[in-house]
C-alpha cells in the first residue's frame, strides 16, 4: 500500500515578521527587496519514502492543480495493490468530479480519504 499526505502552501519573498533583534548596540538590518513574488505550492509526502511529490505555481492552487498531482500520483503508482491519499477539508479538495474518482478507484486502486473537520 502507498500513502500519501497533500495539501498546498504559499510562500512570499516579503516575510511577515513585524519583530526582529539584533545584536546590543547595532540597528537592526533586513533585506529589504521590492519584489513581492510569490510561489504557491501542492504538494504530497509518500509516507513510505519520504519523498515529496510537487508542483509549482505562480497563481492560486485551484481544483484543477489538486486533480492533476493526484493523476500523476495515480499514474506512477498504479503498481500497488492500494493508493491512499489523505487530505484535509479544503474546498478545493471536494466536488472533484465523480467520474475521475471512480477512474482513479477502478483503474488506478487509488482511494482519497478526508481528515475529520478541526
Amino acid at each position: 500500500m502507498s500513502l500519501f499526505y497533500l495539501d498546498e502552501s504559499g510562500f512570499s519573498t516579503i516575510p511577515n515578521v513585524q519583530r526582529a533583534w539584533s545584536p546590543k548596540g547595532q540597528p537592526h538590518a533586513a533585506d529589504a527587496s521590492a519584489s513581492r513574488a510569490r510561489v504557491n505550492v501542492v504538494g504530497a509526502l509518500d509516507y513510505a519514502t519520504g519523498s515529496v511529490w510537487h508542483d509549482l505555481h505562480g497563481h492560486s492552487v485551484k481544483r484543477d492543480a489538486v486533480v492533476a498531482l493526484i493523476d500523476r500520483i495515480a499514474q506512477r503508482e498504479a503498481r500497488m495493490p492500494l493508493t491512499l491519499v489523505v487530505l484535509d477539508n479544503a474546498r478545493i479538495h471536494h466536488n472533484i468530479d465523480p467520474d475521475k474518482r471512480d477512474e482513479w478507484l477502478v483503474e488506478h486502486r487509488l482511494i482519497l480519504m478526508y481528515l475529520p473537520p478541526y
